[in-house]
């Protein structure tokens, strides 16, 4: 049995037993409370929830749609973000239960009135995503890098001594960028398919979340999220902007907050489409990817045209900012 809620609508009971599967299935350690957050944080302030249940009330498997906003064709369109997805170790043999909950999910927020449902889906899940949930694929996401700690990167602790040496080819390779700018400040690319980006949604996206940092002056603005990823610290550049539009001025300028703020730095990264002509970042050949990260959609209304465009990989404005799957 197949139950569909929106955030506000699960009991603590019920929550309780969606954290208990969480934490089994992927390691973690979320509470209640740090979910509800999560969940409310969006453009309606709820999301949308898929159980599976047994008769006597257990999780089987679960499955989650974030509603976000973007701008299409010069309007507003609700699209919703697939995440949070398991299902419990003792009924994983039953390989439909994720396609029953993304239908009903699907059912459900296409009655809601949204349009279209965008996916990063993992290594374990990608195959399903196809294959049974019907899932289109766009394309891989780039990653771009300023790789600080060069030898710290490639695992080579012998050379460690040169890191020293890499951070100042780094720094400079960095000034000399800055230098650049005062004569070449290039602008990002309106993109056809692109999230919202305003003052609410930036207070619903990081500043509520407590684990993002945020750049301002006039008007520049950028956030970023440090993480630890096996022994290394890596500096994750989730968006920045100038007067609302991405400009290597603004990205040489959280680049520069960055080194200001953070030390011990190994690397900067930027994940997604970037838009923007910028030699301030090194684009990783996808062979070299630190993990692929496959970019799928289903439109769930009748608008073929939407599907075609956001089927073309270069219709999309889309990076760790709509969708966090480092």
């Amino acid at each position: 049995m197949i139950k569909v809620y929106k955030t506000f609508e699960l009991t603590d009971a019920e929550w309780r037993k969606i954290i208990d599967g969480f934490n089994d299935s992927f390691s973690e350690c979320q509470t209640v409370e740090r979910m509800k957050v999560n969940y409310s944080c969006s453009v309606l302030g709820y999301s949308y929830h898929a159980l599976d249940l047994t008769e006597d009330g257990a999780i089987r498997g679960y499955n989650s749609i974030v509603p976000t906003q973007y701008l299409y064709q010069g309007k507003k369109i609700i699209v919703g973000i697939s995440g949070g997805t398991y299902v419990n170790k003792e009924f994983r043999k039953d390989v439909f239960i994720f396609k029953h909950l993304m239908d009903a999910l699907f059912i459900y927020c296409r009655n809601e009135g949204m349009v279209m449902k965008v996916g990063v889906p993992n290594k374990n899940s990608f195959k399903y995503t196809l294959i049974l949930n019907k899932a289109k694929m766009v394309g891989y996401l780039n990653y771009y890098i300023l790789p600080v700690h060069f030898f710290n990167l490639i695992l080579k602790k012998r050379l460690g001594f040169l890191n020293a040496l890499s951070a100042i080819l780094m720094k400079t390779h960095f000034y000399f960028i800055s230098l650049l700018n005062y004569v070449y400040n290039s602008k990002g690319i309106v993109k056809p398919l692109e999230i919202i980006c305003n003052n609410d949604f930036y207070n619903i996206r990081y500043k509520s979340r407590g684990r993002y940092f945020e750049c301002k002056r006039g008007n520049l603005i950028g956030y970023y999220r440090v993480c630890e990823e096996e022994g290394k610290q890596v500096v994750y550049i989730m968006d920045f902007k100038e007067n609302g539009r991405k400009s290597l001025k603004s990205l040489l300028f959280v680049t520069k907050q960055v080194f200001l703020r953070e030390k011990g730095v190994d690397a900067i990264m930027y994940v997604g489409t970037m838009n923007l002509r910028q030699p301030l970042l090194f684009k990783v050949p996808h062979r070299m990817d630190p993990k692929p990260l496959p970019l799928t959609i289903n439109v769930i209304s009748d608008d073929e045209t939407l599907e075609a465009t956001a089927l073309d990989f270069t219709s999309w404005d889309f990076s760790l900012q709509n969708f966090d799957v480092r």
